[in-house]
């Protein structure tokens, strides 16, 4: 009763900012505990979500999402970035397209097209995240992989080998010698996946100490009692497997969750002198609950009421006496006033073809109380590839996936309505190990590496040196204008550095810009370098885990009709439609389609047939005219795959070398033509093409490599380089143009609505929905195709509540 009275009082005292203890015994740990929470208030971390349209994709398919930016320890929808960078990462590790997206009160939206990429099938991964959010490491990183499909492909499944990493991790932290304690363990196969194992624990002398079986995806747990001077080991298959060390003296913390409350055992041994510890325990870096905890005998328990912390991962931290963390564990929690109730229903079930359709939404609290949000609805076909109910959604990726690192399989399965559910998801916490953080770190705030700050706009930056010597020049002037007529201006001055920056731009779609710059005196005999956008982010190289198919092998409904246009083609002409409904409704400018001429020189054997369509791999300056008043360096850097950063080309291949890329100038072959690139005018440039995949650059040996560039001049015979000075006019690729996602009307007598059989997989995509106080309906047509259909909602309260929720409803022939 003490210790629970006392936590009481030094909550209320730690949030009161008047937290004040015995000095002569909490110093360290009140320095800990308020530099932590200091911490978390003045760096608020920014979690990020993307819902997308479907779990799989076809080849040329368009991948629609909404974004989702969250801070502080209550999820509230965050206004500390407005810039969110998405990036198509193909199965080799490659970028194949990256886009901005404008966050507006925490919320966008838009869509990735997979024709940009040069795979056509596998697992590919979406990336997204902030600047701000890349201060923090990989979990405020949002990721999430992809099928995408063909037609003739085939179902597969993971890759299961005898090899296997098992790895142990004692509760709390620590073996100590003669504490009995809980020590959980995870097998993972060469797959990166969970793998169930049966094996026994054998002591150094060879005696069998107890046999284990796992219970979910590899993971288990067993009560153990550890000697100091004593080596384990774990016998699986014939293969040894090493425990941790048993120390001779030390403290050990156990969390057993219960209905209502969490009870905390603190046991030590070996500790001679009556020493006073602090336990504290936080919610996303909020500190909700700290106590002293005396070690004067073997064992104290302590007992921590759910309803005194929020939802979520609770870190329970045993602080000792000098303030260093000695004992860590991680516990769920969810609060009762955090429950929630949604309901999706569906108007006039079963629905006929081509007729239209309602979704009433509901939101309920844990009192029945209708909620405000904001949420993101897709309804697609479910009779294709088999859907998964336990794949990442925005409820485990905010209270799970944000707060532990490395992979999680099944992340949804651990907040299903399984019985199990609660079991697991405690074991796959118990099997994260100890997170104890930096003691350096935390009394040392300013040891902490802040390497961006939020961005609340576009961002272009650069350096201006002197033209002679290249030597940094400080105050020269720099002049932006965006647009062919310059219809904005900016201007800055340079640092001690020469550099210069500009920040909070607002620009959509590809913008061309111009940079001007002059010394202090007026000159403009100055080298202008800008730097290239998101420099300061590493490109993810590592290869995608691919993933399983399963195909659905039954319809779900007798009366359905057989279709006869297959999954491809109809992704293939929902998005033919979504362009031309782009085009009707104006939401394009213009499509420009470009055809390869004919070509007659040694390069056309190893070029011929290698564009697809919407991946462009060469650039004709007399079709795309709009061009030809560019460097030809912001030229090339329009070509998939090609950087231009200062005085470095590079060209992403499909290996990893870091080889030079070559430039081959009117069939000549220049193995360091970088200077060449640099200075020549575009004016006398017919056309540029890159040349990176391994079958192209073969015929070129060891040097192609790197990738090369191919460049024909309108002559034929080269070119005299000019250079203007202090002068850059450049492409800006700015926040994506929103875009709608193109639904039917049938009501509506609209012939680009009624001339084509409807095929869509995707029948409706709404990526903000407001949901108000009372039910909302979301409306659509459906398609040509009986099936089974699926509604998919995912959303965040106002008061920072994740939600998610799915059902199916059928399509038939006609109308009952």
């Amino acid at each position: 009763m003490y210790n629970f009275i006392l936590a009481i009082l030094l909550f209320l005292l730690l949030q009161s900012d008047a937290f004040t203890m015995d000095p002569e015994k909490y110093t360290m740990q009140v320095d800990f505990v308020r530099l932590f929470q200091a911490l978390h208030q003045d760096l608020p971390r920014e979690r990020l979500h993307l819902h997308t349209d479907r779990q799989w994709y076809y080849a040329d398919d368009l991948i629609w999402f909404s974004a989702y930016a969250v801070a502080g320890e209550h999820h509230i929808l965050s206004e500390i970035s407005s810039v969110l960078y998405v990036e198509l990462i193909e199965p080799d590790g490659l970028i194949a397209e990256r886009i901005s997206v404008k966050l507006e009160n925490g919320r966008g939206d838009g869509v990735l097209s997979l024709a940009n990429a040069s795979a056509q099938t596998g697992t590919f991964r979406i990336r997204a995240y902030t600047a701000w959010a890349l201060n923090f490491g990989a979990p405020y990183t949002f990721t999430q992989e992809i099928n995408v499909l063909s037609d003739d492909m085939k179902e597969s499944t993971d890759i299961r080998t005898d090899e296997i990493d098992l790895q142990f991790f004692p509760e709390g932290g620590r073996l100590v010698d003669g504490i009995p304690t809980r020590l959980a363990y995870k097998a993972i196969g060469a797959d990166g996946l969970g793998k169930e194992v049966y094996g026994a624990i054998i002591d150094s002398e060879g005696n069998g100490i107890t046999d284990f079986r796992s219970m979910h995806l590899g993971m288990g747990v067993i009560d153990f009692l550890p000697q100091a001077g004593t080596e384990y080991h774990a016998v699986v298959n014939g293969q040894n497997f090493a425990l941790p060390p048993t120390l001779p003296s030390g403290v050990v913390m156990n969390i057993y969750p219960e209905k209502g409350y969490f009870e905390v055992q603190v046991r030590s041994s070996g500790i001679m002198d009556e020493n006073e510890y602090i336990l504290f325990a936080h919610v996303r870096g909020k500190v909700y609950y700290i106590s002293s905890v005396t070690l004067n005998e073997w064992k104290e328990s302590i007992f921590v009421m759910r309803n005194l912390l929020a939802s979520g991962i609770v870190h329970f931290t045993l602080l000792g006496p000098d303030g260093t963390p000695v004992a860590e564990r991680l516990a769920f929690n969810k609060n009762k006033v955090d429950e929630l109730q949604v309901t999706l229903g569906i108007e006039n079930v079963p629905r006929g073809l081509r007729t239209e359709t309602a979704i009433n939404v509901e939101l309920l609290d844990f009192e029945q109380k209708v909620l405000r949000g904001t949420a993101s609805i897709s309804v697609f076909d479910d009779n294709i590839i088999e859907y998964d109910p336990y794949a990442t959604d925005i409820v485990s990726r905010l209270y799970l996936e944000t707060e532990v690192k490395g992979h999680i399989e099944q992340p949804g399965y651990y907040f299903s309505d399984d019985e199990n559910a609660g079991d697991y998801l405690d074991l796959l916490l118990l099997t994260q190990g100890w997170r104890a953080y930096d003691m350096e770190d935390i009394l040392n705030i300013e040891n902490i590496a802040v390497l961006s700050q939020p961005e609340d706009g576009l961002t272009i930056s650069g350096e201006v040196l002197s033209g002679w010597f290249a030597r940094p020049l400080e105050d020269a002037t720099v002049v932006l204008s965006t647009g062919e007529d310059h219809e904005h201006m900016e201007i800055t001055t340079t640092d001690e550095n020469g550099r210069f920056i500009f920040t909070g731009l607002e620009i959509y779609g590809s913008e061309i810009i111009t940079l001007r710059a002059n010394t202090q005196r007026g000159s403009d005999n100055v080298r202008l370098r800008i730097d290239e956008q998101l420099i300061q982010i590493p490109e993810d190289r590592q290869p995608v885990r691919q993933l399983a198919i399963t195909h659905k092998s039954e319809p779900v409904y007798e009366e359905e009709a057989p279709v006869e246009v297959s999954p491809g083609e109809r992704a293939r002409a929902s998005t033919e439609l979504n362009l031309e409904q782009f085009l009707y409704f104006g939401e394009m400018e213009e499509v420009v389609v470009t055809a390869e001429r004919e070509r007659v020189d040694w390069l056309d054997a190893v070029l011929r047939n290698r564009v697809r369509a919407g991946y462009q791999q060469q650039i004709d300056l007399d079709e795309a005219e709009h061009l030809n008043t560019l460097p030809l360096r912001e030229v090339v850097s329009q070509l998939p795959g090609v950087r231009v950063v200062g005085n470095e080309l590079s060209i992403r291949t499909g290996s990893l070398s870091s080889a030079r890329p070559v430039i081959i100038l009117d069939g000549i072959i220049f193995e360091d033509g970088l200077d060449l690139l640099l200075n020549l005018p575009t004016s006398d440039i017919q056309s540029v093409r890159v040349l990176r995949r391994i079958d192209e650059v073969s015929i070129l040996g060891a040097r192609g490599a790197g990738g090369a560039l191919v460049i024909r001049t309108r002559t034929g015979g080269g070119v005299e380089p000019r250079e203007k000075r202090g002068l850059i006019t450049a492409y800006f690729e700015g926040y994506q143009q929103p875009v709608r996602f193109y639904s039917p009307s049938y009501g509506v007598n609209l012939p680009v609505d009624h001339g084509s059989p409807d095929n869509r997989i995707t029948l409706h995509w709404d990526p903000n929905v407001d949901i108000p106080p009372r039910n909302v309906k979301v409306r659509f047509w459906t398609n040509d195709i009986p099936s089974s259909y699926r509604v998919v909602i995912q959303g965040i309260t106002e008061t920072g509540i994740p939600f998610s929720a799915t059902r199916t409803f059928p399509v038939r022939e006609s109308e009952y």
